[in-house]
Parts: structure tokens; sequence; C-alpha cells
């Protein structure tokens, strides 16, 4: 049989710094056939770590230097509702990275076998197919599902009360230093007042400083040269 991209791109020896992402896209189509045509275009999702990158380096220089990116559709258990597909994703990135060699291996084994009976009866291929999806759902732990929304809500809940905590110390903090500056610029502002108000009195008592109401020695001089003659 010969071997899909998907088949060799799981084979091949991981590159340093690009991990594989696994993505799958049904579009709701059951038919075995055209799943099975998606063969054509099979690529392998990577993504590279943009902080082993140089500092300085554009968008555009960046995507040139991403390498081609194959795509595998990954057999994962489908959610039975329109509105826990966050949750089944967090399952699996959760449960894929616990085991991530084993489970990359059960999704393109799983691929292939779907597409090697694409010749038989529709009978085999639902049985094969069945048998895919059983196997996924018990591997990827889909049974778990059903109690991660409580999980992530209370996870959620622990969180938010956590953060109202910080928010509610750094407001304090804020407030009480904000309060520590107020009390020095009133402070400083008291301390400046009070030496104008002492200048101020210094100048109406005709001196300044400590030796507030009596005359300079200047002023003594001036008077003794001023007394009249015969005068004591």
């Amino acid at each position: 049989m010969q071997q899909t991209w998907a088949q060799d791109a799981a084979q091949k020896p991981l590159q340093e710094g690009v991990d594989d992402v696994l993505m799958n896209e049904t579009n709701g189509k059951d038919n075995v056939e055209e799943a099975a045509a998606v063969q054509s275009s099979v690529r392998t999702v990577q993504v590279l770590d943009t902080r082993q990158l140089a500092k300085g380096v554009d968008a555009e220089t960046l995507a040139k230097s991403l390498p081609k990116t194959p795509y595998i559709d990954s057999q994962v258990p489908s959610q039975p509702n329109l509105c826990d597909c966050g949750i089944y994703l967090l399952h699996y990135f959760d449960r894929f990275f616990h085991e991530p060699e084993k489970l990359l291996e059960l999704v393109v084994e799983g691929k292939m076998k779907i597409s090697s009976v694409n010749k038989s009866s529709p009978a085999k291929r639902r049985q094969d197919r069945d048998e895919v999806e059983r196997s996924a759902a018990s591997e990827w732990q889909a049974g778990e599902v059903s109690t991660q929304r409580a999980y992530w809500r209370s996870k959620i809940l622990d969180l938010s009360d956590e953060w109202n905590e910080h928010v509610k110390a750094k407001k304090a903090a804020g407030a009480e230093k904000k309060q520590e500056k107020d009390e020095e610029r009133a402070k400083k502002t008291g301390q400046r007042e009070s030496r104008e108000g002492e200048w101020s009195s210094a100048e109406t008592f005709g001196g300044r400083g400590t030796n507030f109401g009596l005359p300079h020695a200047c002023c003594r001089t001036t008077h003794r040269y001023h007394r009249k003659p015969g005068s004591g």
C-alpha cells in the first residue's frame, strides 16, 4: 500500500523547535469515500516557535521561513452538541500531550484503516469506521469530557476570586500610597507656610531671624553718633 503524506509526516523524525498540530475538519461528512478523498491534500500542520527567532524578523520573513505544513485529519470523538467544542478542545490538548506518540500513531493508523476499505461493502466500511471510533473514544477518554465543564467552571471561578483579591489589594496599596503622598505634601506645605510666617514677623519688627524687635548693631552705632551734646 502506498504511504500517504500523513503517514510519512508521522514517521519522520521531529524537527527541533517545530511542533505538529493535528486537525479534524470533517465538515459534517459521514461518507467514507468523501473523507478518503482528503488524502490528495493531506498535510502536516507544523508550528515554529517564534521565540527562537532572532529579534527584528518581520512577518514576511517569518512566513517564508516556515516549513510546508502537511495536514492530518485526526480521528477524535466529536461532541454531541454545538456548545462543547471548546471543552473538547481543551480536553484533547491535555490528553494528547500526556501521550503524544501513542495518540499520533492512533490518529494515523485510524485514518489508514478507514482508507484501506474504500472498495469494500458499505457494511464493512461502517464496521471498520465504528471500530476506529470506539478505539478513538477509548484512547482519547471522551467519557471524561462530561465532567470537564464543571471542572473549568470551578477553575475559572477560583481564578476570578484570586484576581479580585489581587485587584482589591492593589487598589488598597495604591490608596495607601496616595494618602502617604498627600500627607507628605501637606506637611511640606505647612512647613513652607510656617517659614513664610516667620519671615513676615521678622520684617514687621524690623529684623530677621531670632532677634525680633531688637535694633541691629549698625542701628545702635548710628544712635550713639547722633546723641545730643551734654546728654548722658
